[in-house]
């Protein structure tokens, strides 16, 4: 649900037919559904998508089967929601479907968006990491020897 209490976002495909998840939101005011974000617009029409070996672990301990967006971060005090996808980070909107892509080049693992929804952290090649608003990149740890993972 978002900031305002208007808005509650869920995934689902387009159709039946359709593979490829799509946020969308609804509005309890209006009634009205949207899509916020859909790969197949946000990535070179969604075919290129490159899934992480974290990923795809976490996919297969959640049965996952869908494609396309299949989990995000939202949290009831942030006006945006957060999603990673092909070594991008993606930052929307509720209300405004504003899309902020955060090309980072590595693999992303679990984005989780502050309560304020500047910040992005995420977990790549074992390290906690953050991406402020401005997209810059920041090391919270940085592994020793041994790699470390991290997982929910």
């Amino acid at each position: 649900m978002s900031a305002g209490g208007d808005w509650i976002t869920f995934l689902q495909s387009s159709s039946s037919e359709d593979p490829l998840n799509k946020l969308w939101a609804w509005s309890a005011s209006s009634g009205q559904t949207k899509v916020i974000a859909d790969l197949e617009t946000l990535i070179d029409n969604g075919s290129g998508e490159t899934i992480s070996r974290e990923e795809l672990a976490r996919r297969e301990r959640v049965r996952e089967i869908g494609a396309g967006i299949v989990s995000y971060s939202a949290n009831g005090h942030s006006p945006n929601i957060a999603f990673a996808s092909n070594q991008s980070l993606f930052k929307i909107g509720i209300e405004s479907s504003e899309v902020s892509d955060f090309t980072l080049g590595r693999d992303i693992f679990d984005p989780q968006i502050s309560p304020n929804g500047n910040l992005i952290a995420y977990v790549s090649e074992g390290q906690l990491r953050y991406v402020d608003e401005n997209g810059n990149d920041h090391a919270v740890t940085r592994p020793k020897k041994a790699k470390v993972i991290w997982c929910r």
